[in-house]
């Protein structure tokens, strides 16, 4: 499992650890308070009649918003009371997720050690196994070639005569691997990453409309994709997926929700209008924040036709949506229950427009009367 679910899980894990041991502590102090000294059995009163107690296991307990339900100690009689104290009420820590376990530009991009070269102008790269390591790219990147290999570079590029488009993966060629790497769109380049058959891992992705563009066989790995440069006629998303087999979105922070223009944008993953079959699709522990819905699934009559296997599950959804943090997710799109809110470890249902008020409430206006 990626690290930031695993250390989400490991939080929660510990919370319920902890409350075992104070419930525990508390019963061996109740118990030595009825013991004698020595250690020996203690005698105890003859049976007397008592007063029976009314039953009040079926009445509901007091909930606070911890998962671990009601903490307060249990009701006791007169005697057990006027003989010992309660165990301590202790308050247990909700569970949270840590933002900084997800990546950032500390985490991406050009490994900082890195000293780069600078190329000015366009790279067509048509051998196969070229390998691009530590430049600083003035231009875009054409890859007309199998097996190639860029790492701890820079591109910049907001499209040229060659590409409009800073890196591209020409049709029929594989295999192309981006690692330790930055993709700035120069504020106009429509998408930053396009085409099939690619692996990105690491990358940092800024500037452009649209972050990233899936097709068949690609995957995006603990990458950072942010500060998006919406454009007139483009809808601005952190990653599209309009068609595809064998893709993988996996670990990464995808911000739709630019700070600089306090604008959620349209989304961090957008489905939708479908040119091809979408399957073997996985979405998986990622960071998401933004966008008019944060996740648009593409099931809606128009699309879902094209879908076979599209899961989402371990995400977590930021509070810079518009509209809702969902849509488009029901069958048949595998929405898991382990998608959750950011500040509050709450499950999003697949029904995400009837979880909507928890959108930040300026950008929930706006959108609304939009």
């Amino acid at each position: 499992m990626w690290i930031a679910n695993a250390r989400r899980r490991r939080r929660i894990l510990l919370s319920i650890v902890s409350l075992l041991v104070v419930g525990l502590s508390g019963l061996v102090a109740v118990r030595a308070l009825h013991s004698p000294p020595d250690g020996s059995a203690a005698d105890l009163p003859d049976a007397q009649p008592t007063t029976a107690l009314p039953d009040t296991s079926s009445a509901p307990s007091a909930s606070r918003s911890s998962p671990h339900g009601d903490i307060t100690p249990r009701q006791s009689t007169a005697s057990t009371l006027a003989r010992s104290a309660p165990p301590p009420i202790v308050d247990m820590p909700e569970p949270s997720i840590d933002v900084d376990d997800f990546p950032t530009e500390e985490s991406t991009g050009v490994p900082t050690a890195t000293q780069l070269r600078r190329h000015a102008g366009d790279i067509v790269v048509d051998e196969d196994g070229t390998l691009i390591e530590a430049l600083d790219i003035d231009g875009c990147v054409i890859i007309r070639a199998h097996d190639v290999t860029i790492r701890a570079s820079r591109i910049s590029c907001a499209g040229s005569e060659a590409s409009p488009f800073p890196i591209r993966m020409m049709d029929g060629y594989s295999n192309l691997k981006i690692v330790d790497s930055e993709i700035d769109g120069l504020g106009k380049a429509p998408v930053a990453l396009y085409g099939n058959n690619w692996t990105a891992d690491r990358i940092d992705v800024h500037n452009s409309a649209d972050g990233v563009r899936l097709g068949d066989n690609t995957t995006l790995r603990e990458s950072y994709v942010h500060d998006l440069a919406p454009q007139p006629g483009l809808h601005s998303d952190a990653v599209q997926v309009l068609h595809g087999r064998n893709v993988t979105v996996q670990g990464n922070t995808l911000m739709a929700y630019n700070p600089t223009l306090d604008d959620p944008l349209n989304g961090a993953i957008q489905t939708g209008q479908l040119m091809g079959p979408l399957d073997d699709v996985l979405i998986e522990g990622n960071y998401m924040d933004g966008g008019s819905y944060t996740v648009r699934g593409g099931a809606v009559p128009r699309d879902r036709h094209h879908i076979g296997v599209y899961v989402f599950r371990d995400n977590v959804i930021g509070p810079n949506c518009g509209y809702g943090p969902v849509d488009g997710v029901g069958a048949p799109v595998r929405w898991d229950s382990s998608n959750v809110w950011l500040d509050t470890a709450q499950v999003i249902p697949a029904d995400g427009r009837s979880v909507d008020s928890r959108c930040t409430k300026e950008h929930r206006s706006r959108a609304l009367a939009e």
